[in-house]
C-alpha cells in the first residue's frame, strides 16, 4: 500500500449507500495490506475465486470472492486476464487499464449494498437502472444548474455539496423535481433517471468535479 501511495493520491469515498451517503475524508483499510493496483494492473489482494466478469460500455468488471469471505471489485478494465470460476493466489494478475497514467486518482468505494455495483469511467460513476427511478441527494448541496446537453449528457442538474470542494452532476435524466438554486439534505428526492444524450441503456450517471478527486479517477470496490 506504501508504494502504490507513492504513485497514486488516494482519496477514499465510504458508502454505505451509493445514492445516500458521501464521504471524502475517511478511509477504511482492509484487515490485511493489500496492493490493488501495480501501475495499470489489477493484482489479487489475496487467494480466492473470481465470481463474475461483467463489460458495459467496452469496460469490464471484474468481481472476485475472497478466502476471507470479502469480495473485492474491479470496475473499468480494458482487459482481463482471468474468466469466471478461475482460482487465483495472492499477487497475480486479474486484468489492466490500458488508460490509467501517473495522474490518475485511486478511490476506494466500499458498498454495504453489494446488490450495485457502478461501473467509474473516468469522473463518471454509472448505475445502470430503469428509466424514471426517483434519485436522491448523496449529501447535503444546492442545485447550482439545470440543463440539456444534447452532446453527450442529455437532461442533467448539477449540485454543489456543502462543505467537500465538489461539484456533481445527475446526467442522462427524465426529470427535474426540485428548482434551481434549492438547498437540500442528504436523502431529499431530487431527479429521475432517463436515457437521454449519449446513453447507450437507461442509467444514472454521477460526475464528480473535484480538487480533491481530480478528473482522471478510477474505483476499487472492497466489501467485508
Amino acid at each position: 500500500m506504501i508504494e502504490l501511495l507513492k504513485l497514486f493520491p488516494l482519496v477514499a469515498l465510504i458508502v454505505t449507500h451509493p445514492l445516500e451517503q458521501l464521504s471524502l475524508t475517511d478511509y477504511l483499510e482492509p484487515e490485511y495490506p493489500v496492493v490493488f493496483l501495480r501501475g495499470s494492473q489489477y493484482i489479487a489482494p489475496g487467494d480466492g475465486v473470481v465470481k463474475a466478469i461483467t463489460e458495459n460500455d467496452g469496460f469490464f468488471q471484474v468481481t472476485i470472492s475472497l478466502d476471507t469471505g470479502n469480495e473485492i471489485v474491479y470496475s473499468g478494465l480494458t482487459e482481463v486476464m482471468r474468466k469466471k470460476g478461475d482460482i487465483i493466489f495472492t499477487g497475480e494478475l486479474i486484468g489492466v487499464d490500458d488508460t490509467i497514467s501517473l495522474e490518475t486518482t485511486v478511490v476506494l468505494m466500499i458498498y454495504e449494498d453489494s446488490n450495485l455495483f457502478p461501473q467509474f469511467v473516468k469522473n463518471d460513476l454509472i448505475f445502470h437502472i430503469d428509466a424514471g427511478t426517483i434519485l436522491y441527494m448523496i449529501a447535503d448541496g444546492t442545485i447550482i444548474a439545470h440543463g440539456f446537453d444534447s452532446n453527450e449528457a442529455g437532461m442533467y442538474t448539477q449540485v454543489k455539496l456543502s462543505e467537500k470542494g465538489t461539484i456533481v452532476s445527475y446526467r442522462h435524466l427524465s426529470r427535474h423535481l426540485q428548482l434551481n438554486n434549492t438547498f437540500l439534505h442528504q436523502g431529499y428526492r431530487i431527479v429521475a433517471s432517463g436515457n437521454t444524450g449519449y446513453s447507450l441503456s437507461p442509467r444514472l450517471a454521477l460526475r464528480f468535479e473535484s480538487e480533491k478527486l481530480g478528473d482522471n479517477i478510477r474505483v476499487i470496490y472492497f466489501r467485508r
